[in-house]
């Protein structure tokens, strides 16, 4: 995308941040959950969508407790 339209997209995704990842941008946001199976939960929803498009994000779970 131009940076004009990196700017508009940006209003429908507050929370994200934009990652330089050498070289390549790419969109970041991290949550943070009570317990592990809050955080596993949550991590397999979007897993359910990325699947059903044939998308495989990167996707970490990370829950330390």
């Amino acid at each position: 995308m131009t940076p004009e339209e990196i700017k508009v997209q940006r209003a429908y995704i507050p929370y994200w941040k934009i990652v330089d990842a050498n070289g390549v941008k790419k969109i970041h946001r991290e949550f943070k959950f009570k317990n592990f199976q809050q955080a596993l939960a949550f991590t397999n929803r979007p897993g359910v969508i990325a699947e059903k498009k044939d998308h495989h994000p990167s996707i970490h779970d990370n829950f330390g407790g």
